[in-house]
């Protein structure tokens, strides 16, 4: 794995449930929104075809700085983000 040079930060100073709220609360907002699209896609190609499209959009509203549509995007990232990691479970047996 990159080392990015990413400041390492003391794990007590980290606000998980802060990310758990505000990013599954984002997640659901934009899983309401697509309600009618049916189920989730299994197909791994699939998915990570849709992630990279939604990624590319979340680098559109980055350059924007249109920082709500980016809270959404990224929204939409992590939940092609699990339904990835979802499909490996089920292959995994898990």
């Amino acid at each position: 794995m990159r080392d990015y040079n990413i400041p390492r930060v003391d794990k007590k100073q980290r606000n998980y449930s802060e990310l758990f709220k505000v990013g599954t609360a984002a997640q659901l907002e934009k899983l309401n929104l697509h309600d009618n699209k049916g189920k989730f896609p299994r197909d791994l190609k699939l998915l990570f075809h849709l992630l990279q499209v939604e990624l590319a959009e979340l680098r559109t509203e980055k350059y924007l700085e249109d920082y709500e549509a980016m809270r959404l995007e990224a929204a939409d990232v992590a939940n092609y983000a699990h339904m990835i990691i979802i499909e490996c479970e089920r292959r995994v047996g898990g």
